[in-house]
């Protein structure tokens, strides 16, 4: 069967080669001459559309006065109302104390970056428990009763978790692709394959994070924890998200015994999550998220969130492509956002291009090609890779 993700409340033939170029010079995008590194990908954006696409990914504004709203979907962090429930706890203390070294690629940043190892850990700890004592159930880390593996492997392989995670198995033969009467039209030439380094966000994590129950869950509705929709939902059944839970998940993984929070630390946690902020990006019933700082344009560009020494506040590791173009985007004068470039930003940002090709970006890797299916064989490449995007507006109705 096709799963077709869902993404929240955002809005087959390649086209043409006239209509192609056409669609390229009305785009009046800058396009890069190569992907930078500060996005991953093969998106259009020019390091300073970057930059902005990374402020607002990274929620600058929940802190920062006068950082203009994206015209693109924003991006919102992760309801924390349930995660002691969700969330294995000694993965979570880890998590707080070092969220890059837990999860590697997290947005998450890192505020006590500056605060000496032993603080750090009493931190975590602490806010671990006022987390913990926030959900209406412990977390469970019971197995599956009978995993479903080998089912999970091919779902991971052949719904779309591949395109933006990397493959987990040596890749299947292609199939031969049937030529079809139509494909001798000379004038219809198809978009060239897109040559670039492909995205891979890392999975290492999960298993330590979650148990067989969360992830099933999270994997069935992602959007009530992550409403943003940066996980689409991928259309899964129940069945199919518990297989695709025991595929990605390590039988032999232990966890600790359920935490059992202590007042305490919980009153400590729950002082910490105020002092931090925490609420800026994860509202909680009882905490208010602090006034905003300096004004964006005031920013030093070498100090604060982009300094490459971690300081007293939020620390995001940010590689110097990427940091050079968040200062790039501070530094462009304001200016309206052109139609064509929300769409770049938004088929960017929700990564809507690991598989979809529109204009001269996008699209699959090679590397990734051979994992892409379809029910249709008779159609060829065009019943397996993702419809292009190009001229897509034309065909779509309101509903």
């Amino acid at each position: 069967m096709t799963h077709l993700p869902h993404l929240p409340s955002v809005c087959s033939r390649r086209s043409r080669t006239t209509s192609f170029l056409l669609c390229l010079f009305a785009a009046n995008i800058a396009v890069a001459q190569t992907p930078s590194p500060a996005i991953p990908g093969n998106h259009p954006l020019t390091e300073a559309q970057q930059g902005a696409l990374l402020i607002a990914e990274l929620r600058c504004g929940a802190c920062h006065a006068g950082v203009p709203e994206p015209a693109f979907p924003a991006r919102t962090a992760p309801d924390l109302a349930e995660v002691g429930s969700r969330i294995a706890p000694d993965y979570l203390r880890r998590f707080l104390a070092a969220p890059a070294t837990a999860h590697p690629g997290t947005t998450m940043p890192d505020v006590l970056a500056a605060a000496p190892p032993a603080e750090r850990e009493q931190i975590a700890e602490a806010l671990t428990h006022f987390l913990v004592s926030q959900a209406s159930q412990p977390f469970q880390p019971q197995p599956s009763d009978q995993p479903q593996t080998a089912a999970g492997r091919t779902l991971f392989h052949t719904v779309g978790c591949v395109a933006c995670h990397g493959p987990r198995d040596p890749a299947p033969e292609l199939p031969p692709n049937p030529q079809r009467p139509e494909e001798d039209d000379p004038d219809d030439v198809p978009p060239p394959k897109p040559s670039f380094a492909p995205i891979a966000l890392p999975l290492g994590h999960v298993a330590k994070k979650y148990s067989p129950h969360s992830l099933t869950q999270f994997l069935f509705q992602p959007l009530r924890v992550r409403s943003s929709g940066r996980m689409p939902d991928m259309q899964l059944t129940p069945a199919e998200a518990q297989a695709l839970a025991d595929y990605l998940l390590d039988p032999d993984q232990p966890h600790a015994p359920p935490l059992t929070p202590q007042p305490a630390l919980v009153q400590a946690g729950r002082q910490y999550y105020q002092k931090f902020n925490c609420a800026a990006c994860h509202p909680l019933p009882g905490q208010a998220a602090a006034p905003q700082i300096a004004a964006w344009k005031a920013t030093a560009p070498s100090r604060g969130c982009l300094s490459e020494k971690p300081g007293p506040g939020p620390h995001y590791g940010l590689t110097a492509a990427q940091s050079q173009a968040v200062r790039a985007a501070i530094a462009a004068p304001p200016a309206p956002a052109a139609d064509a470039l929300v769409v770049a930003q938004t088929l960017t940002a929700l990564r809507c291009i690991a598989c979809h090709i529109r204009d001269s970006y996008g699209g699959v890797p090679e590397e990734y090609n051979p994992y892409f299916s379809g029910t249709e064989k008779n159609l060829g490449e065009d019943g397996r890779i993702p419809p292009p995007l190009t001229l897509v507006g034309a065909k779509l109705q309101p509903a």
